[in-house]
Order: structure tokens, then C-alpha cells, then sequence
């Protein structure tokens, strides 16, 4: 109880700092006020305190800061162009109550005066503004850490945006607690973040909330995370919140039972209009095998079977509801080392707001064969074979039935080129034919698949990884379709000299999706396709520590492209920036003797689709 006391009564501790000369207070057998026990006999009314207490002095301050120097140029896709001069300058200061481990501080004020000229603005144009930063840490190495965190910003000081220049506010509130005994774990963090530019406003704010609880065979994990953000110059509204809760049982190694309870909300508001979704689930999922297996089967039994129940909303102008239950009930045995036999029952509950829906239940049968590889001189081939029969009937009597077959085989290998070197190649086949009651067609499907794979490790530490894959399959039945699939893959880290090195990622893929179907009205055949979608996402860099033989002269070149970024903020990311880059490429050269840093970079990038160059030159000094 004097421990929840104590815990309760930090905050109130904190408002005290003014009295920095209070006397020390340690809890006791008996707890005692900081001045001797109040209404005591005069003897002792001021009573020594034990231990060495709590003493409400701070240490000494330890400060640093930094002065610079800034020249910058920017040209716009349009041909404008703007310059700025810069000086920046910040201090900081960092102390602690009593000991570093009971409370931390830490402050810091800059401010920037600029000089910008350029086409909309005149011979110059004088602006300055102001900077600060705080942040509170209480019982930092505790069960029980608190953080609080206030920051104001400009971009123009780090000089990362090119877009345009904005000011950033943001605070960050944290608090953890674990339990001095028992495994759990409990956190709370609020942050809100506002980008404003000038013209606009982009506001996000962010809620995470967790809790984790385990006990002898159960565990249980609550989740809760809510995003705001708004957008005051396209007047967008986007709020995204996810509540889960998930409880784990394991009596034992033959039974597991997983219970998910989610809530997911998406509301939008851009252009006057309301849009959104609300999807309510609750699921559980148990297997069990038990401890005694067939008579001539490799291992017993396992039974699973599962619940599910989804409530879904479509929110805004046009509203609608489906609701939907679903139960399965499997078995699954394995007849040998290549042999495997699976029974599995379902049934379907599906109403919507629109009439469409009903019951139905069904039953499933398979059998699959997946032998263990066979070596074929330095190639490994691995065959594969199933078949299926299954039977479905609704709430309006209507019967389905379905018997399908399916057949894989691939070969594949390693071959080492060196100490540290290695490619793999695979290939694949794959055919699957079904009959549906009902459809006098034979519906076919094949595919095919190929890839290319290295890997190389050296003695200087380069790294190299790659893969080239390509997939190809095709339908044919009352529909016939057509996907083509190609992904290439590329990670390398080299060391070209001793101050050297280089590396890359990249990812490229293009997919091409074509499929016909017959109009049920004129009972023509209607082809659709998209042609050939890209996506490329990669980085590439490369960094000299000595640039041109000068020592302490550090040359980097970064080079990244995404072909599709996502609108991170609106996602609830409040590290993410309003711009959406897809491609920018830097070049920059950083020198530094003792406290003085300096550096000259230039960056072309395509912001949300147009093209901005930027010069920048910087000098530095530390203190």
C-alpha cells in the first residue's frame, strides 16, 4: 500500500520543485512528513530523519548548442526560382532532480532569421521565428517511466523539405507500467503533430493504448489505436480507429484455443462528402490433437475447428450492412510420410441490406500426396498431387457439387560458384481441372514459374543478395483469364576501399492481369484488362569518408525512387512528411575540424509530381 501511495503522489512531488531546500524524506516503517511528525510533543517535533532521502536540488546544468550559416537556392518545375539566406541558432540544456534515474530535464530555444528573395518576392523579403523544445522524464529506468515531450520546430533548420517550408509543432505524452511480480506490461502514448505552412494546416493526432496480461495458461493482449487528421486547405477529414483484443489458452500441448475480438472504423470526409466503413468481428480458433495416434499413421489426429462472426458498415451517403457467421468443423491425418487426408464440414449465415444472402452448408473431402524430394544428380525434384470433392447446398434448396484434381512438380538446385558465391535456379509446373455440377464445361487452369537467385558474401565484407522471378497462368472454362507476374529483387552492400562503399535495394515488379467472361444477357464473351501495372520501390547510396583524398571530407550520394507512396500521415505515421516524394536524388560533401562542420549539397526529387532542384551550403559551429 506505501508503494501505491508513493507512485500516486510523484506528480504532486514534482509541483514542489520550488522548494528546492526542503529537507530530505524517506518512508519509514512509519511514514513521516519532510518536517517530523505533525501535533507531536515538542520533543519531537522535529524529529531527524533516516537515510539519505530525497533531496529537491537539481545538479549542475550541462548546455550545447550550435550556430550556422545557411545559403539556399530552390528551382520549381515551372522555372521560379527562390533564394534564402539563413542563420540558425540553438541551445540546449539537460539536468536532473536528486539522481539521474528519479527525474530528467531537458530544454532547449533557437531561432532563424532568414532573407529570402526570388520571382514573387520582391528585392527581399526579411522573416524570422523562433524555436524550443522540452521534455520531463520521470523514473526513466522504472517499472513505471513517464515521458513528456514539446517541440516547435521549423523545416527550413534541417533543410529536408522542397516542397515549400513549415513550421511543426508536436507533443508526445508516455507512460509504461509493469507490475513488480507477474508477466505484464502496460502502455499509453498521445502525440499530436501540426505541420502549418503558411496557407495550411495538417494536423494528425495519435492514440496507442496496450495492455498484455499472462497467467499460468492464458494470455490476453488488448490493443487500441486511433488516428485524427485533418487537413484545413482540401478541408480532408480522416479518422482511422482499430480496437482488438485477443485471449490465448493452452491447457496443454494438445490444445490451443485463440479468441480475436477487432473493431475497425474508417471515416472520410473530402469535398463536402461523408464516406467510411465500420467491420465489427469476433473469431475463435481451437486445435486439438490428442495423445494417442492410429494404428500405422506417423502421428495422430488433429482436429480444428473455428468461429467467426463479421458485422460490416459502409458509412456516408450510401449506407449498407452485411452481416455474415461462419463455422468449420476439420480433420486432418497423415496416412504416411507422402500421404495426407483431410475432411472438413462448413456452414454460412450472410445477410445484407440489399436482399442478397442465405444459408448454406457443405461438406469437403481431399487426399494429397507430397513425397519427399528426390535427388536427380545435383537437381532436386519435388512432385505433388491431390484431389478434392466437395458438396454445397443453400437455404433455397439449390445443390453444388464440385471434384477437382490438381498436379505440381519442380526441380531445382545449387550451384557454388566460389568461396562465399551461390546461385539457385527453380522451375515449376502446376494443372488443376475441376468439374461443377451444373456447367457442361471443364474448367483447366496452368502455370508455370522460373527463378534466379544469388547470394555472395566476401572476405571484406561485401554482401550481395538477388532474385529474378517470372509466373505465368492461365484459365480456360466458362471464364478465361491470364496473369503474368515478374518481380526482381536486388540488395548489395560492397566495400570498395577501405573509406568506400556502396549499397542498393531495389524492388521492381510489373503484373498484367486479362480475363474474359460471358455477358448472362447476350451471352457474348467480354474481355477486360488493365495491361501491365509497375511498381518500383529502391535505394541506392554511396558514401567515401576520405573524397577526393582529403581526410575528414565525407562524400555521399543517395538516390531514391517509389513509383506508388502512400499517404502515411492520413494513415496515422505522425513521423511521416506531407510530401509524397517519388523519386530524389542528393549529393552532398560534409567536412569537419574539431567543432566547425560544413557542407554543400544538391537534390533534384519529384514532389507530388513535380520537379523542384535545390542548392544548399552550410557552415556550422559547435559549443
Amino acid at each position: 500500500m506505501r508503494r501505491r501511495r508513493s507512485f500516486a503522489l510523484a506528480p504532486l512531488s514534482l509541483a514542489l520543485l520550488s522548494q528546492a531546500g526542503a529537507a530530505p524524506f524517506v518512508p519509514g516503517t512509519e511514514a513521516d512528513p519532510p518536517t517530523g511528525e505533525l501535533g507531536a510533543p515538542p520533543e519531537r517535533a522535529h524529529e531527524p530523519l533516516r537515510g539519505e532521502g530525497i533531496q529537491w536540488v537539481l545538479a549542475p546544468w550541462r548546455s550545447g548548442g550550435t550556430l550556422a550559416v545557411d545559403l539556399r537556392a530552390l528551382r520549381l518545375e515551372d522555372g521560379r526560382t527562390t533564394r534564402q539566406g539563413l542563420l540558425l541558432g540553438d541551445v540546449d540544456f539537460a539536468s536532473y532532480i536528486w539522481q539521474p534515474w528519479f527525474v530528467q530535464l531537458r530544454f532547449g530555444a533557437g531561432f532563424i532569421a532568414a532573407r529570402a528573395s526570388g520571382d514573387g518576392l520582391g528585392p527581399g523579403s526579411d522573416n524570422g521565428t523562433l524555436t524550443g523544445r522540452a521534455a520531463i522524464s520521470v523514473f526513466p529506468a522504472s517499472r513505471f517511466p513517464f515521458e513528456l515531450r514539446a517541440d516547435v520546430s521549423d523545416s527550413r533548420h534541417g533543410g529536408v523539405a522542397l516542397g515549400g517550408d513549415f513550421r511543426s509543432q508536436r507533443l508526445s505524452l508516455m507512460q509504461r507500467y509493469r507490475p513488480e511480480q507477474g508477466n505484464s506490461n502496460f502502455q499509453l502514448q498521445v502525440e499530436q503533430s501540426r505541420l502549418d505552412d503558411g496557407l495550411s494546416r495538417d494536423t494528425l493526432t495519435l492514440l496507442n493504448a496496450s495492455a498484455l496480461h499472462q497467467s499460468g495458461p492464458h494470455q490476453v493482449d488488448i490493443g487500441l489505436t486511433h488516428s485524427d487528421n485533418q487537413r484545413s486547405d482540401t478541408d480532408e477529414h480522416t479518422r482511422l480507429s482499430v480496437l482488438s483484443a485477443r485471449h490465448g489458452y493452452q491447457p496443454s500441448t494438445a490444445m490451443n484455443i485463440e479468441t480475436l475480438a477487432t473493431w475497425n472504423e474508417l471515416r472520410l470526409h473530402a469535398n463536402a462528402l461523408e464516406s467510411g466503413s465500420n467491420v465489427r468481428q469476433l473469431s475463435t480458433f481451437t486445435t486439438w490433437r490428442p495423445a494417442t495416434k492410429l494404428t500405422g499413421t506417423p502421428s495422430a489426429p488433429l482436429l480444428a475447428a473455428s468461429l467467426r462472426g463479421v458485422d460490416s458498415r459502409s458509412l456516408g451517403d450510401t449506407n449498407s450492412r452485411v452481416q455474415a457467421i461462419n463455422g468449420t468443423l476439420g480433420l486432418s491425418q497423415e496416412l504416411s510420410q507422402a500421404w495426407r487426408m483431410s475432411l472438413s464440414a462448413h456452414a454460412n449465415d450472410l445477410h445484407s441490406s440489399t436482399g442478397a444472402g442465405g444459408k448454406s452448408a457443405g461438406a469437403q473431402a481431399a487426399v494429397n500426396w507430397a513425397p519427399l524430394a528426390a535427388r536427380w544428380g545435383p537437381w532436386r525434384y519435388m512432385p505433388s498431387a491431390g484431389f478434392n470433392l466437395s458438396g454445397d447446398r443453400d437455404s433455397t434448396g439449390a445443390d453444388r457439387q464440385l471434384v477437382g484434381a490438381q498436379a505440381s512438380h519442380g526441380l531445382s538446385r545449387d550451384i557454388t560458384l566460389g568461396q562465399g558465391r551461390m546461385l539457385g535456379l527453380s522451375f515449376s509446373q502446376s494443372g488443376a481441372v475441376l468439374r461443377e455440377s451444373g456447367v457442361e464445361s471443364l474448367s483447366r487452369a496452368l502455370a508455370h514459374s522460373a527463378s534466379l537467385s544469388w547470394q555472395s558474401v566476401d572476405a571484406t565484407g561485401s554482401q550481395s543478395f538477388g532474385g529474378v522471378s517470372a509466373s505465368d497462368s492461365r484459365s480456360h472454362g466458362l471464364s478465361r483469364g491470364h496473369f503474368q507476374l515478374v518481380n526482381l529483387q536486388l540488395s548489395q552492400r560492397t566495400q570498395i576501399t577501405r573509406f568506400s562503399n556502396w549499397a542498393a535495394n531495389l524492388t521492381v515488379q510489373a503484373s498484367r492481369n486479362a480475363s474474359s467472361e460471358v455477358d448472362v444477357f447476350t451471352g457474348e464473351r467480354r474481355e477486360i484488362g488493365n495491361g501491365w501495372q509497375r511498381y518500383t520501390n529502391g535505394t541506392l547510396s554511396y558514401e567515401n569518408q576520405r573524397a577526393f583524398g582529403v581526410p575528414r571530407l565525407r562524400g555521399t550520394v543517395l538516390l531514391g525512387v517509389n513509383s506508388q507512396p502512400l499517404e502515411r500521415r492520413a494513415l496515422g505515421d505522425i513521423d511521416a512528411p506531407r510530401e509524397r516524394i517519388t523519386a530524389s536524388l542528393e549529393a552532398r560533401l560534409d567536412h569537419s575540424i574539431g567543432q566547425l562542420e560544413t557542407r554543400l549539397s544538391a537534390r533534384v526529387a519529384r514532389i507530388d509530381g513535380k520537379d523542384v532542384a535545390a542548392l544548399q551550403a552550410r557552415a556550422q559551429r559547435r559549443f
